[in-house]
């Protein structure tokens, strides 16, 4: 089962967590959409594949909905070595924190021992534009026949 969490401001990450949950549901895959304010770290149990579309707030900060998860994250010593993850995330080059949550989250889920799928893909204010590409890297990760197979891809983009 693919878990898709998403943590959003203005609805941007939420929007493209749905548009993946629809994609990978039209894939015959099993998708759960869950909003980082719903998740906790007991939840990580039974997940193999995690998706996450997060934006970055203020300086560099996560959304208000995903601060606890992401506290309760950082302050565990909680392995994660059966979970496979890829992170895309939004931010604003205007600032110079930009897709900070993003990098931040993606880092937290490797010191837990996580194996990233992707390299995190930053996305500026045009954050649609990579989205095809990224769902396509993740189609041949799910159709690749080893289960422990990871994506060799293109380094981190940023789209201005």
């Amino acid at each position: 089962m693919i878990h898709l969490i998403y943590a959003s401001e203005t609805g941007n990450a939420q929007s493209i967590a749905e548009d993946a949950e629809v994609h990978f549901k039209n894939q015959g895959h099993r998708v759960r959409l869950i909003d980082m304010e719903d998740l906790q770290l007991k939840d990580f149990e039974t997940m193999d594949i995690l998706l996450a579309a997060v934006s970055t707030w203020g300086d560099g900060d996560p959304p208000c909905s995903a601060e606890d998860f992401f506290s309760e994250l950082q302050s565990s010593d909680e392995p994660l070595s059966h979970v496979r993850f890829a992170v895309y995330a939004l931010g604003d080059t205007a600032y110079d924190s930009f897709c900070q949550f993003g990098k931040d989250l993606d880092a937290e889920l490797a010191r837990h021992g996580a194996r990233q799928l992707l390299p995190v893909l930053e996305n500026d204010v045009d954050f649609e534009e990579n989205f095809d590409s990224w769902l396509e890297d993740l189609d041949a990760f799910m159709d690749a026949p080893q289960p422990d197979s990871v994506i060799e891809s293109r380094p981190p983009s940023v789209v201005a």
